[in-house]
Formats: structure tokens, sequence, C-alpha cells
């Protein structure tokens, strides 16, 4: 937690860390979010680079389903390569198999 205070009183908010995961293959994607999760980090973003990175969803929840707690969600994307109506699709069905923990 940290402290910010002036004249009215101190303000107390909750300082959190997160990673991005780009990798070439997704098997250490799961790796690497599993020592994340096991050091204490909070939240671990997928990157999305389709041409030379294994799928974002995909990633997305291989790291959901092999972490107990971190927040998990895309870092970046954009509607050309996905529709948005793709993006909020995949999102509510990963948070729907894992309610709290994915970010969009």
């Amino acid at each position: 937690m940290s402290s910010v205070g002036g004249s009215g009183g101190a303000i107390t908010r909750q300082v959190k860390v997160g990673v991005c995961v780009l990798v070439p293959k997704a098997s250490v994607a799961g790796e690497l979010a599993k020592e994340a999760d096991a050091a204490g980090v909070d939240v671990v973003g997928i990157a999305d680079s389709p041409a030379s990175y294994p799928g974002t969803y995909p990633l997305t929840q291989l790291v959901l389903s092999q972490t107990r707690r971190v927040l998990v969600g895309p870092m970046v994307t954009n509607p050309v390569t996905y529709h948005p109506a793709v993006h909020g699709a995949n999102l509510a069905a990963l948070a729907e198999l894992y309610p709290g923990r994915v970010m969009g």
C-alpha cells in the first residue's frame, strides 16, 4: 500500500505489479505465468501479434488454466486482425470460465 497526502489527509491506494508475455511458443507462456503467479505478480498480460506469435486468446486461456489468482488478458490488440465482436465474445467466454480473473 502507498499513501499520498495533502492538506486534506492521506489517500491510500494499492500498487499492483504485472508482466506482459510475448513468447514464440505457447508452452513458454504457461511456464512463465506459473512462475509469475508463484512470485506474487498481480497481472499477466498477453501481447497480440498474430503474424509472429501464438494467438492471444488461446494463450490467455492457457495462462488462466495454469495459474490460480493473477488477472489475465490481452495487453494490446487491434480491431483489424480481429473484429471487435470477436474480442468481446472471446473475453466473455473466458470471464464465464474464470470469473474475476479476466481483464479486457
